[in-house]
């Protein structure tokens, strides 16, 4: 689908990704994580964001703002996590935290820019009716965020009121 999708916008311009697909469940305890849940969250959460990148890169270098957003989770953050579980989507939001600042650092000298963004803790299946950001809140912040980043940013990770997290 990441194939198709480029072939759909080969020539065009793309100013801002936004990349937003991710798999999550707080699942079993570490000694239980089994390969199979590691590989589906590092597939969804790492290594399609990679491959979306790859495609199109093209339209970005022809872009104007040239801005690759990944929307990742506080609880990829290894500095703040102090809890442990959400195993397999923690260590693949890590992994995705590293490629984007290895995007940043590689591809810097283009001006493109690669930020990740924590939408907070929202009110979804994932997160929960506890959870205090209605999804349409957490957008309008995250967009906030979105549109003041600037060359300068590239390779930090934020959350939706534009905080820097600790990686």
């Amino acid at each position: 689908s990441i194939a198709a999708f480029a072939r759909r916008l080969k020539g065009a311009p793309v100013d801002v990704v936004l990349q937003n697909a991710a798999v999550g469940v707080a699942g079993p305890a570490v000694h239980e994580v089994s390969v199979e849940e590691l590989e589906t969250h590092f597939r969804v959460n790492a290594i399609g964001p990679l491959l979306l990148t790859q495609e199109l890169l093209p339209n970005l270098r022809a872009g104007e703002r040239r801005l690759v957003v990944a929307v990742s989770s506080g609880l990829g953050s290894i500095a703040e996590n102090t809890s442990g579980g959400w195993v397999a989507y923690r260590v693949s939001k890590a992994a995705l935290h590293q490629l984007m600042k290895t995007l940043s650092a590689e591809l810097s000298k283009e001006k493109l820019t690669f930020v990740s963004i924590s939408p907070g803790w929202v009110r979804t299946r994932m997160g929960g009716q506890d959870a205090p950001l209605s999804p349409e809140e957490s957008v309008r912040a995250v967009l906030k965020v979105v549109d003041r980043l600037t060359h300068k940013d590239s390779g930090r990770f934020f959350n939706e009121r534009g905080r820097e997290i600790p990686w």
